[in-house]
């Protein structure tokens, strides 16, 4: 990727959104992959920033779920746009191929709104950035984040290496999948879907009561039902505190908790202080397990970055001139032809 050419891919993984998000400046968040949407699923990981789904699309110009929208539906949505402009939603355009993942990580951070608890910091190079494109149209706001030089780097830095696959990638000749991410975040009170394709964030529901990602749930339950259906690849990601964070702060709330019943003389608080005992080793060993993820995606995203083409090239080179590339290609054809025989009897 060159500094102003086509981007490279960066793979929907969480370990690579997170330390993407941390390359930016972002600070307190991490990234998680979701496997429900059930409510007991989701509390353990509150608060949740934003939603980000990773589809198959499937190519429907003119239906209402298409990404890309047709010329008529773009011109008939110009006066909606300007009517329904929400300068306080950070909304960028995608304006580059490859992008769209990075861009769907700054359509939740952008928009996360500032607590009391101070549980995360947009960092200085962000933070600026939006200040400086907050009267920027969505299209304005995409070119600026192609030319962030924070931005850009980070994106690059945390992309696969050249050889690997696109967003937009061939299976065969005559089939092209390209994938896409769609943002889902809370913001004034409203919930939004921020897709880089259209041209304005789609408000979804003004005023909500409970937990915002209720209002997003039924739709992405639709989707992944009619997805599902027809075979389509997708993920589903969350952008929520991070988590060693969290842990650590429940840590020092149990163990101030026991320091304070240790020092009274009621007997009953025995059992209390046995089960806050309990928990604070239990939240000692999910710290463990997080920092074990840390280093295991940090080992990940230094594979995925390494271009293995010349050592793969140079030990084909070395296998074929001993006679021996042949011999293992012969053996592996022989052995495919075996088990399809053996599939085709089983059958």
């Amino acid at each position: 990727m060159d500094d102003r050419g086509a981007w490279s891919t960066v793979a929907a993984d969480p370990g690579i959104f997170t330390e993407l998000l941390k390359e930016m400046g972002v600070l307190g968040v991490q990234v998680q992959e979701l496997y429900s949407l059930d409510p007991e699923e989701l509390a353990p990981i509150v608060p949740i920033y934003g939603l980000i789904l990773l589809f198959k699309w499937r190519p429907d110009p003119v239906g209402p779920d298409a990404p890309i929208p047709s010329v008529r539906s773009m011109l008939a949505s110009v006066a909606a746009e300007e009517e329904n402009r929400t300068p306080d939603i950070f909304f960028a355009s995608q304006v580059i191929n490859n992008a769209c993942g990075t861009q769907a990580l700054l359509s939740v951070v952008m928009n996360m709104e500032e607590n009391d608890e101070g549980t995360f910091s947009l960092g200085p190079e962000l933070t600026a950035f939006r200040e400086f494109t907050a009267d920027f149209d969505p299209h304005l706001k995409g070119l600026a984040v192609i030319n962030s030089e924070i931005i850009r780097a980070a994106h690059k830095n945390l992309s696969s290496h050249p050889h690997g696959v696109n967003e937009r990638t061939r299976t065969n000749e005559n089939d092209e999948s390209i994938y896409h991410f769609i943002s889902y975040v809370p913001r004034g009170g409203k919930v939004y879907e921020l897709d880089g394709l259209r041209p304005s964030p789609i408000l979804l529901q003004d005023g909500y009561e409970g937990a915002w990602t209720d209002v997003v749930t039924r739709l992405i339950q639709k989707r992944i039902e009619e997805y599902s259906a027809g075979e389509i690849r997708l993920s589903l990601l969350a952008v929520t505190r991070n988590r060693r964070d969290q842990l650590t702060n429940d840590i020092t709330l149990v163990d101030e908790r026991i320091a304070m019943l240790l020092e009274s003389e009621d007997t009953a608080t025995e059992d209390e202080i046995q089960q806050l005992q309990a928990r604070s080793k239990n939240l000692r060993k999910q710290i463990e397990v997080e920092n074990a993820n840390t280093v295991r995606w940090r080992k990940e995203n230094i594979r995925r970055k390494f271009n293995y083409s010349p050592f793969m090239i140079e030990l084909l080179k070395l296998l074929a001139s001993k006679g021996d590339l042949n011999r293992m290609i012969h053996a592996a054809h022989s052995k495919q032809n075996r088990d399809s025989a053996s599939q085709g009897l089983s059958r």
